[in-house]
């Protein structure tokens, strides 16, 4: 694939998101389910913002 052939998209990051990175860098083995209730969201919450 050339160069310009890749599509580049830029993503905005919330306190969530922030949360769960840093949830992540901690313990990296930690369950959605775990994850999901420490920052008080849903499973499915944090499942699509790990994609």
């Amino acid at each position: 694939m050339k160069e310009n052939d890749k599509k580049s998209e830029l993503v905005e990051i919330d306190d969530v998101d922030r949360e769960i990175i840093n949830l992540f860098n901690n313990d990296g083995r930690m369950s959605y389910r775990k994850i999901a209730k420490r920052l008080d969201v849903s499973i499915g919450t944090v499942h699509n913002r790990m994609e």
